[in-house]
C-alpha cells in the first residue's frame, strides 16, 4: 500500500510477460492454436487425418487439384484417435453393406434366370420390360408381382407357340420335304408361267424360333399369307408342296426368277439398279456371299 495514496500498489509485482518471449503474447489463428494442440502432451493422442494423408489439404476426386482445407482436420492434418476409428468403422461399414448387396443381387439372379433373360429379350419392342429392366439395373430386384407378370407373358407365348404349330399341322400334315438346305431369302417358281412368290425365313439366335424354317408370300406389296414351317430335325409342314420342290431343285434359278419378276434381290429384297444385276435377279454382294 502505497503511504502517499493509502492504496494497493503493484508497481513491486514482476510482469508475467518478463518470463515469455514477446512474440508469445502475438494473436494467433485457429490453426497455429490446433498445432500447438497436436504437440502438447494432451495432444500427443492427435493421430494424422486419414482422410487427407495428413495434408490438410482437400483434393478434387475429378481433377486431383486442391481445392481447399480438409474438412475434418480443419486443415491441420491431425485428429483425434477416436475421429480415425470412426471413419474406419465407417468405411467398413460401408464395405460390408456393398458386399452384401452384391451377394443379393447375385443371389436374385441365380433364382430368376429365366424372367430375366425374357425380360431383356422384350425390352426393345415393349415399354413395360422396359421399365422392369430399369428397375431391376437400379434396385438389383423385382417384386413378386412383377415376376408373376413376367411368368404369365412367358406361358402366353408358350401356349401360343403350340396353338400355332398345332394348327399348321392340322391344316398340311408333312410332306416329307426337306427345306433345312434352302437359303433364306425371296423365291419364285423357276421356268414356270405361275407369279407366285416365296419368301423363306430362318431366324438365328438368340430367338426363340432358332433353327426353325418359315415359309410364307413374298409379294411386295400385300398381306403376307404364312404357308408352313419345319422344325429342328422335321420334315415340312405346310402348302405349296409341288412349288418348294421346284424351288429346292434349283435355288439360284428360283431366286433370279424372283429378281426378274420383281426387280428386287432375290437374297435382300433390294432394289436392282444395274442391267446387269436385273438380268440376273440378284445383286453382286448377296451373289457373292451365296456363292452365286
Amino acid at each position: 500500500m502505497s503511504e502517499s495514496t493509502g492504496r494497493v500498489s503493484f508497481e513491486d509485482l514482476e510482469d508475467p510477460r518478463d518470463l515469455e518471449p514477446e512474440s508469445s503474447w502475438a494473436p494467433r489463428s485457429y490453426l497455429e492454436h490446433a498445432a500447438e494442440f497436436a504437440g502438447t502432451a494432451a495432444g500427443q493422442r492427435a493421430d494424422v487425418c486419414r482422410a487427407c494423408g495428413g495434408s490438410g489439404k482437400f483434393h478434387s476426386k475429378f481433377t486431383g487439384r486442391v481445392v481447399g482445407d480438409c474438412f475434418r482436420c480443419q486443415g491441420t492434418g491431425r485428429v483425434s484417435k477416436g475421429t480415425n476409428q470412426r471413419v474406419e468403422t465407417r468405411k467398413r461399414n460401408e464395405a460390408v453393406r456393398a458386399q452384401e448387396e452384391a451377394q443379393r443381387r447375385s443371389e436374385f439372379t441365380a433364382a430368376h434366370r429365366a424372367e430375366i433373360r425374357y425380360a431383356y429379350d422384350r425390352m426393345p419392342r415393349s415399354e413395360f420390360f422396359a421399365s422392369l429392366v430399369g428397375q431391376l439395373e437400379a434396385r438389383g430386384s423385382l417384386s413378386e408381382r412383377q415376376l408373376e407378370a413376367i411368368r404369365n407373358n412367358i406361358a402366353r407365348d408358350a401356349e401360343r407357340a403350340r396353338e400355332q404349330t398345332a394348327s399348321v399341322a392340322a391344316a398340311a400334315p408333312a410332306t416329307g420335304l426337306d427345306l433345312s438346305v434352302l437359303p433364306a431369302g425371296r423365291y419364285a417358281v423357276p421356268g414356270n408361267d405361275t407369279r407366285l412368290k416365296v419368301l423363306v425365313r430362318r431366324p438365328e439366335p438368340p430367338s426363340k424360333w432358332a433353327g426353325w424354317v418359315f415359309v410364307s408370300d413374298a409379294a411386295e406389296y400385300g398381306q403376307r399369307r404364312n404357308y408352313g414351317r419345319q422344325g429342328p430335325g422335321r420334315a415340312y409342314s405346310g402348302q405349296i408342296e409341288a412349288e418348294l420342290t421346284a424351288i429346292l431343285a434349283d435355288p439360284k434359278a428360283a431366286s433370279a426368277a424372283y429378281g426378274k419378276l420383281t426387280g428386287t434381290c432375290g437374297v435382300c429384297g433390294r432394289h436392282l439398279e444395274d442391267e446387269e444385276s436385273v438380268a440376273r435377279g440378284i445383286g453382286p454382294i448377296c451373289a457373292g456371299k451365296l456363292g452365286w
